[in-house]
């Protein structure tokens, strides 16, 4: 709903969340579980977010992007590749954590406090198909150099 009133439907292909509707008088909001979670410990029971980023990433995107900000956040991100861009919210676990396991991440990572600084990087991805950085070199493939965690 947030996608398609905030003109953005054509740019984004898929959601991926708890289905959530309110109730007759619109005073209290249900949550569904995405899924039931049987085979993954580390995420949680109502859904396993690697078991999304495994069957987005078989299809025929060019760069998937992820934004999270918890420990259950981990693990997904563990799975990009190399072409994919993950979004830690900084100051957050999922920060944190990532900053504990660089040597096992294959993605490009770009941390965020506020959503203002996620628009033009956003942007190339969508303009250009893949991740791409217009950069002190010009345009070039986003590399460790561009954008380095702190």
């Amino acid at each position: 709903a947030v996608v398609s009133t905030q003109s953005t439907g054509d740019l984004v292909d898929e959601v991926h969340t708890n289905p959530a509707s309110w109730n007759q008088n619109n005073t209290l909001l249900k949550l569904e579980g995405y899924s039931d979670n049987t085979t993954c410990k580390k995420c949680p029971v109502n859904m396993c977010k690697s078991e999304i980023v495994d069957k987005q990433g078989e299809g025929t995107y060019s760069c998937l992007v992820y934004l999270g900000d918890g420990s259950n956040d981990l693990c997904p991100v563990l799975r990009l590749n190399s072409g994919d861009l993950a979004c830690p919210r900084e100051q957050y676990r999922l920060s944190r954590l990532l900053r504990m396991k660089q040597d096992e991440i294959r993605c490009t990572v770009v941390p965020w406090s506020d959503a203002g600084n996620l628009v033009p990087i956003l942007h190339n991805v969508i303009k250009n198909g893949r991740m791409r950085h217009q950069g002190r070199r010009g345009s070039s493939p986003i590399s460790d150099d561009d954008f380095m965690m702190r």
